[in-house]
């Protein structure tokens, strides 16, 4: 009864198999291949799968239209996949997600907006990771604010293309931590930071002018405990302690 399969860095790999949706046990699978588009009724008729990572798939387009029938699915990780420019909207339907992470897959956008969507969508998401997005302009809005009550931690890396924060951000009531890197275009936090009460941690790296606009703004951040701003580190009550005296 195979549980756990691991083919990741098989760079010579050209197809899947052709029978995997007769894994039905599979629970862990990782995957690299050659393949443009994954094989039709193969991993998404893995409903027992909890944890999938696509590894360097260089010549990857698209992931399975049929995203929402991985019902058991925990954990979502893309890395390498260069050629990569969406997700399925089948994401949404992934109630038991808990991590999403992805990185290095410079084509993909995550413009997953919701048009014609008016259903609100009720996620889960505890952790949401993205770095080397070159093409990313905007937070998938569908994932994050869907996942508004469970989002513990979040990190953006090396997005040199993203200029702004999304207002609805705030919304993330259950962030505690927050760390931003290598986003040279990100100007500012959005209004209303104070409303993320749960916040416990924020750093940014390599981000001066964010860094600069939150040394200005002070305030809006000064509720978190622990702030890590570019080769500065700071509590609010240290803060506090020297612009007092």
């Amino acid at each position: 009864m195979l549980q756990t399969l691991r083919l990741r860095g098989c760079s010579g790999l050209k197809k899947l198999p052709s029978n995997m949706q007769n894994m039905i046990n599979l629970k862990y699978l990782e995957i690299t291949t050659k393949e443009r588009r994954l094989p039709q009724n193969g991993i998404e008729c893995l409903s027992s799968l909890r944890h999938l990572r696509l590894s360097d798939c260089h010549h990857l387009v698209t992931l399975p239209d049929k995203m929402q029938s991985l019902s058991s699915l925990k954990t979502l990780i893309l890395h390498g996949c260069y050629s990569l420019i969406s997700l399925p909207c089948g994401i949404k339907h992934l109630k038991r997600l808990e991590k999403l992470v992805i990185y290095n897959c410079p084509e993909l956008n995550l413009k997953m907006d919701l048009q014609g969507e008016e259903e609100e969508h009720c996620l889960n998401v505890k952790v949401f990771m993205i770095s080397g997005l070159l093409e990313l302009v905007d937070l998938p809005q569908l994932i994050l604010q869907g996942s508004a009550k469970t989002l513990e931690y979040m990190k953006i890396e090396a997005c040199p293309n993203l200029k702004a924060l999304p207002e609805w951000l705030t919304n993330l009531t259950a962030l505690q931590k927050l760390e931003i890197g290598s986003c040279p275009e990100l100007s500012c936090l959005p209004n209303g930071m104070k409303n993320l009460t749960s916040l416990r941690e924020l750093k940014i790296q390599n981000s001066p002018i964010l860094s600069e606009s939150c040394r200005q703004n002070w305030p809006k951040i000064s509720h978190v405990k622990e702030i890590h701003l570019d080769s500065t580190i700071a509590s609010s009550k240290l803060y506090n302690y020297f612009i007092n005296e």
